[in-house]
């Protein structure tokens, strides 16, 4: 009779042949097989196959994969020598990967790739000199956009003596360098703009600071001292631009508050009210950029016409309500009163509205939907072409129960160099504010959630938060 561990290592060698490793080897242990010899011959071609199917994955880019299986053959017997060998070309693969990812200037996804590296404990002398290398062009980058010029130069020279043969780095410092020079110019005809009263000017240098700049705190406050003082409209309403420093400003006097404008089911007069509209703030977040934030249950958007109220004016040649926005339940509904797509496709009534989808409005206005937070309702509106919100926004905030500040890419706005989350909570017309660390509200210290006001200033070790009520 033929001996059964004959039929199993026969089973082993077709799947072997067949390259199915992983089941290859787990025919080889079943109990009692691992003692025969040519059993264990299989197993070391298996691990070695393993090994250089590791490295073919990598050279196809699949860097995580051909890793798992590089450990995988190690473990189960493979040649040290051909491991080694393999491991080598796997590092100088990901370094690369880690050059081409700074000259992209993906800083972010450069860390991360390192990060790999480290976690198998693979840091060569080499991989430890590109981290630096990038870690000090991630502090250049996060100075830049604090708007401290001549401590990120130093980042770049510091980078530069370490690689000198990486040219992206020294075009990056010149950048930087012609960027601190516009930055000075800026400022001084900002300051020069407040001490005139000249609020058109100030808003349209403000902006232009804020695309050097997003984190320069005297544009921000400029920018909020602007609207605070007077109210503005923009002369052409169908002016499409990237800021407002594009855009042609009158200035009427003090701002008057709007009467409310009630919201209709669809585009004709004679419907009734449907949803809540709710309130609207402004969030400024240092180094981060500034929100619109709409807590209501449904919100229009439309261009800005003198007399009507949308809770998201776009500046852009769309109709005073062209579409709104309806959470109903945990979900999003976008009914359209003009012309609409979403993800490409024409909206007739009524489209739910899920993670990434696309939102064109008219002609070329078009916006992206966000629900980064599984746990919560929140959405955010991203701008994917130019137009902007009047006042001007980076993304527009649809706010739920809560919304979460932080580092993580599931925060609903990502705050990349701060250590811990902030949570806004809304409870019926009540905010609420809440934190892992020690903050202050209105300079008062806190250590658990406490109530805010729209016009709050919350600040922590690494970042201050700005409300402002519209």
């Amino acid at each position: 009779m033929f001996q059964a561990w004959r039929i199993q290592l026969r089973e082993a060698e077709l799947a072997f042949a067949a390259g199915r490793l992983e089941e290859a080897h787990s025919i080889l242990g079943r109990e009692g097989l691992d003692e025969f010899h040519q059993a264990q011959k299989l197993r070391h071609r298996i691990a070695e196959r393993m090994v250089d199917r590791g490295a073919d994955l990598a050279a196809k880019g699949e860097t995580q994969a051909g890793w798992r299986d590089l450990e995988r053959g190690a473990q189960l017997g493979a040649d040290t020598r051909h491991v080694a060998t393999v491991r080598r070309s796997l590092i100088e693969r990901l370094l690369g990967e880690v050059e081409n990812l700074l000259r992209l200037g993906h800083t972010e996804q450069a860390l991360h790739r390192l990060e790999e590296l480290a976690a198998r404990h693979a840091l060569t002398r080499e991989a430890r000199a590109l981290d630096t290398v990038v870690r000090r062009v991630a502090n250049a980058e996060r100075f830049m956009r604090r708007g401290k010029f001549s401590q990120a130069e130093a980042e770049w020279l510091a980078a530069i003596a370490l690689r000198p043969d990486l040219t992206t780095l020294e075009e990056r410092r010149r950048a930087c360098s012609l960027k601190a020079t516009e930055l000075r110019r800026l400022s001084q005809r900002l300051h020069e703009g407040m001490a005139a009263a000249n609020w058109s000017d100030v808003l349209a240098t403000a902006e232009q600071l804020l695309v050097l700049s997003p984190g320069d705190a005297p544009a921000r406050e400029a920018r909020r001292r602007a609207w605070s003082a007077v109210g503005t409209r923009l002369a052409d309403s169908a002016m499409i631009g990237p800021r407002l420093a594009a855009a042609r400003v009158t200035l009427p006097g003090p701002r008057q508050a709007s009467p409310p404008v009630a919201i209709m089911n669809n585009s004709q007069p004679g419907h009734a009210p449907s949803g809540k509209a709710g309130a609207r703030f402004l969030m400024w977040v240092d180094s981060v950029g500034g929100f619109l934030v709409c807590d209501g249950d449904e919100v229009t958007l439309g261009q800005p016409i003198a007399g009507q109220q949308v809770e998201i004016p776009l500046l852009g040649d769309l109709s005073g309500r062209h579409a709104i926005i309806r959470r109903d339940g945990e979900g999003y509904l976008l009914e359209a009163l003009r012309p609409t797509r979403v993800s490409g496709r024409p909206v007739e009534g009524a489209a739910l509205l899920t993670d990434g989808a696309t939102i064109e409005l008219g002609e070329g206005v078009v916006l992206r939907f966000r629900r980064p937070h599984p746990l919560s309702s929140t959405a955010r509106i991203e701008f994917v072409s130019r137009h902007r919100t009047q006042p001007a926004a980076d993304a527009v905030i649809l706010l739920g129960e809560s919304c979460v500040l932080g580092p993580s890419s599931k925060a609903h706005i990502t705050c990349r160099d701060w250590t811990q989350d902030v949570v806004l909570v809304r409870q019926g017309n009540e905010l609420y504010c809440q934190s892992s660390g020690a903050f202050a509200v209105d300079g008062v210290e806190q250590s658990e959630r406490v109530e805010i006001g729209r016009s709050s200033q919350i600040t922590g070790e690494d970042f201050a938060i700005s409300l402002e009520p519209l």
